[in-house]
């Protein structure tokens, strides 16, 4: 049972749970993308088939309105989707810098869904990309190629994917956790399908089989149930500053497992998200939209 008061505490345990997400995932290179896309979501419905089950929310899913069953099966299996496919035609950290442009992006709509926004939110949020992207792009040298630009096209895909299932999410305002089953079960098939069509089947190992089962419970049904909750009855402005936490996590973890060395960038994305809290902190000045 999930308590709304908590949402806050949700959204921060869902960043964590990317976090961990993006850390074991450098593990996986091994194995082809949509296989390992469809194991990940394989464990993920196992998952929410379990918390289904035992909390007796079957039927609760005909609750919910077709168009938002449909609605958050599309945008999340087309993030995903696009999300991997960009990294294949640009680099890395483009593909995460241009992803990290939707807590903006997601406080934007709130202007056209005619709701107030306020001053400090915008303002903590643009604080913080600009600290992740000093990060992503300090003394990166990387020379443009024209190919680059099929993987950026990807990445605002995936953007707007997210941001036409968060916007929907949050105006039906109901906790859909119970969706989730649905969600993990058709991203399952479409991936299986994928990888069937494309790519040849490489058998995992142990370690990377139980990292794909941390990934799919943790990261592709716990924390999408929990985030579920975080958007809906959470601050919005706390919660896409939270966002921003996710890379400096990541970063962090990957610094201590010797995958990747501390830069200068680094410690400036740490200052401005602590400036960025510090700010949507403070007493709020309203605009309406």
């Amino acid at each position: 049972m999930f308590i709304p008061q908590l949402a806050n505490t949700y959204g921060a345990t869902s960043i964590l749970l990317w976090s961990m997400t993006a850390i074991l995932a450098v593990s996986l290179n091994r194995i082809p993308a949509f296989e390992a896309l469809a194991i990940i979501s394989t464990f993920g419905f196992i998952t929410c088939f379990l918390m289904n089950s035992y909390q007796n929310n079957w039927k609760k899913i005909w609750d919910h309105s077709k168009f938002i069953i449909i609605a958050t099966v599309i945008g999340i299996i087309g993030n995903d989707c696009f999300y991997l496919l960009s990294f294949r035609y640009a680099p890395p950290l483009h593909v995460d810098l241009i992803c990290f442009l939707w807590p903006i992006a997601f406080l934007i709509t709130q202007w056209f869904a005619n709701k107030k926004i306020n001053y400090q939110e915008l303002a903590a949020v643009l604080i913080a990309f600009l600290g992740i992207a000093i990060m992503l792009l300090y003394d990166n040298k990387t020379n443009y190629s024209p190919t680059y630009l099929i993987g950026y096209s990807m990445s605002f895909l995936s953007v707007a994917f997210w941001i036409g299932y968060l916007y929907q999410s949050k105006k039906y305002g109901k906790a859909i956790h119970e969706l989730f089953a649905v969600i993990t079960f058709c991203a399952t098939l479409c991936f299986f399908i994928t990888h069937c069509l494309f790519e040849d089947f490489v058998t995992p190992t142990l370690s990377e089989t139980v990292f794909m089962f941390i990934i799919g419970s943790g990261g592709h049904c716990l924390a999408y149930i929990m985030w579920d909750y975080a958007v809906k009855f959470g601050n919005t402005g706390f919660i896409s500053i939270l966002t921003y936490a996710a890379p400096i996590l990541s970063t962090l973890g990957l610094i201590y497992f010797g995958h990747a060395q501390a830069s200068t960038g680094f410690y400036i994305a740490i200052t401005c998200l602590i400036g960025a809290i510090k700010v949507i902190q403070r007493p709020r000045t309203s605009i309406a939209g």
